[in-house]
């Protein structure tokens, strides 16, 4: 059964957009573009990713860093950070409680951190619903898979108390548990934990 998340990667804008009125409309803009043109102008817009130097989520913030000063009134400069650790918790806990709010800090974070908060992962210092979405570049495909040992050929075949059953790994408190746990509690799947204790 595949399993797919269109929003792997999010990147949170946190422009200020509801100020500002900045939104792509036909016609008259809702915002001053000359206003926000001299806000933007001669500063320095920060790219925070929540994963190390290298990986992809770090190598997608670089590529949209290049070609974003072009798209943003008064052409600022763009600097990619990394602050990585916790799945991106790390980063997403910054921009939540230390970033600026003033437009100038560009978050991009992990989606399936949400079910962190979600789950009521006490690391969590962040309500996602109050991010800003501005868009996912990416999208990604999860695939839950089993070996032929369980005799399961149809994810159907797994749904309900006379399911078959499937023995899945997974991370405790980890977003690599919460798919199975999803699937178990929400779908019905007849799933066991291997070697540990699910929520």
């Amino acid at each position: 059964m595949q399993f797919r998340k269109h929003s792997l990667l999010v990147i949170l804008f946190l422009l200020g957009v509801a100020a500002t009125g900045w939104a792509a409309q036909t016609g008259n803009p809702a915002y001053d573009e000359k206003a926000i043109a001299n806000f933007y102008r001669n500063k320095t817009v920060r790219v925070v990713v929540g994963f190390t130097a290298g990986g992809g989520y770090d190598q997608y913030s670089r590529l949209i860093g290049r070609h974003l000063p072009k798209y943003i009134p008064g052409n600022p400069a763009v600097i990619v950070d990394n602050m990585a650790g916790a799945g991106s918790i790390i980063a997403a806990n910054h921009m939540y409680n230390a970033a600026p709010k003033d437009g100038t800090v560009i978050g991009n974070i992990s989606a399936p951190i949400i079910l962190e908060q979600l789950f009521g992962n006490p690391a969590v210092q962040f309500d996602m619903s109050k991010f800003r979405y501005l868009a996912v570049p990416v999208s990604e495909t999860y695939v839950f898979i089993v070996t032929n040992k369980p005799g399961v050929a149809k994810f159907e075949e797994i749904l309900g108390p006379n399911g078959k059953q499937v023995t899945v790994g997974g991370i405790p408190g980890s977003t690599v548990e919460h798919a199975p746990v999803l699937a178990r509690d929400v779908l019905g799947a007849n799933l066991s934990a291997d070697g540990h204790r699910w929520r």
